[in-house]
């Protein structure tokens, strides 16, 4: 992959986690080809960009803050995979919680055409 390249899904990539944090789903879902989609391997289901939109809509509903930290990449032809620490904090009396995460994005045309999402929700963490 060239440097070019590699600069061009980091930039997507980037302005897709820093869209979530603030929870500006606009944001988010443009990073995205409509045809995208999303796995987790907690759910085992695949879903399309409408089902995509909607599940992450109600994590950014159901958290008042977010943050993605620690994002390393390794590079693929049409991709990368990311390992990153997601923080949220769910209620405003409630400690926030971590999770380690990895990622399997692709892309296409410049936005993202799939994600697969590696999680275990049981295994959070206190940062």
């Amino acid at each position: 992959m060239s440097e070019q390249t590699q600069a061009i899904l980091d930039a997507v990539a980037d302005r897709f986690w820093t869209a979530l944090d603030k929870g500006n789903m606009d944001e988010v879902m443009a990073c995205c080809l409509p045809s995208a989609t999303t796995w987790h391997n907690f759910d085992q289901k695949l879903q399309d960009f409408a089902e995509t939109k909607a599940s992450l809509s109600s994590f950014v509903e159901n958290s008042i803050s977010r943050h993605t930290r620690d994002i390393q990449r390794e590079y693929f032809s049409d991709g990368f995979v990311q390992e990153h620490i997601l923080e949220v904090q769910f209620k405003p009396e409630s400690p926030k919680v971590a999770w380690h995460i990895c990622v399997l994005m692709r892309f296409k045309d410049g936005k993202i055409n799939s994600l697969r999402e590696y999680i275990a929700p049981q295994a959070s963490f206190t940062p």
